[in-house]
């Protein structure tokens, strides 16, 4: 027999993942006796108890605990299938991505697909490193990296090399000391924790990590940009910083490139998502800008 009230699945659901009758009641907007009228009516529906009742406190039974489980599986995917169906009325497509690929990359070629596509409703969703995979209301997301650190299914959108970048006063020290030492007195500026690509190169320009001083953890690449223009140390960009290279704010010491490495389309993990003609229209523009942009590249 199904159950009679998916009301009270949700109810139970946030009272098992806050173990609070109390607190449950005030996010729901309910009374304490509503929320323990539920409850009950859930146990006696289903022939078992959910909780285990210890004075003010309360702990999921076993049978609790699976139950909870599958409830968070089932509303998910009831949540994701609702908010398919009113994205697919108002024909909306949210994009996870860095406000630095957004404002160098994207934000000049917008026009066209706007201009190309007006019945689509664009929502751009800023997002650092991988945070915008794990929201359920990013469609696809544009990430940087190497091809070899996504699990999930990925298709290379832009490939780039990168490259140290200081401002032009830590340059002349470089270019007085020599990149090999000068490097052990200049902090390195990484994205994240791995310091994985700032390995990778220094490896690549045969010189040790060991004597490198170390530097802040600035995730925004935007933020990292005008660390380096203030002078703060020096860190690993692509082409998107053209403007700041051609303007002196920026200075690339080294000749050598890091390659590998570049902008991947990630596309959420749903079928229903998956299928929305105004997504595959998003993915197929944006495949279309990215061939233009290596055409570009090719003739200058």
């Amino acid at each position: 027999m199904p159950l009679r009230s998916l009301g009270a699945v949700r109810v139970f659901e946030m009272v098992a993942s806050l173990l609070s009758f109390t607190e449950a009641a005030r996010r729901l907007a309910m009374s304490q006796g509503a929320v323990s009228y539920r409850i009950k009516q859930l146990e006696l529906e289903l022939g078992l108890s959910l909780f285990e009742r210890n004075g003010s406190s309360i702990r999921l039974t076993e049978a609790g605990e699976e139950f909870r489980r599958t409830a968070r599986r089932a509303l998910d995917e009831l949540d994701d299938a609702a908010r398919s169906l009113r994205r697919r009325a108002a024909r909306e497509v949210v994009i996870g991505m860095s406000t630095y690929f957004g404002a160098r990359w994207l934000s000049s070629r917008l026009i066209r697909f706007l201009t190309q596509h007006p019945e689509i409703a664009l929502r751009l969703q800023p997002t650092i490193g991988d945070s915008g995979l794990t929201s359920s209301d990013v469609d696809l997301a544009v990430v940087w990296g190497s091809h070899d650190r996504f699990q999930s299914k990925h298709q290379c959108l832009l490939e780039s090399t990168v490259t140290p970048m200081v401002g032009p006063i830590l340059a002349g020290k470089l270019a007085a000391t020599g990149l090999r030492d000068g490097l052990k007195a200049i902090p390195l500026i990484h994205d994240n924790e791995t310091h994985e690509a700032w390995g990778r190169w220094l490896s690549s320009a045969g010189i040790s990590d060991r004597g490198a001083r170390p530097g802040p953890i600035i995730p925004d690449a935007n933020m990292r940009v005008q660390a380096i223009i203030d002078e703060q140390g020096i860190a690993l960009f692509d082409e998107l910083v053209s403007d700041e290279l051609s303007r002196g704010r920026l200075v690339a010491p080294s000749d050598v490139m890091l390659e590998g490495f570049g902008y991947y389309l990630i596309i959420a993990d749903s079928p229903l998502r998956a299928e929305r003609p105004e997504l595959k229209a998003v993915k197929d523009w944006l495949f279309k800008e990215a061939r233009m942009t290596l055409d570009l590249s090719v003739t200058s």
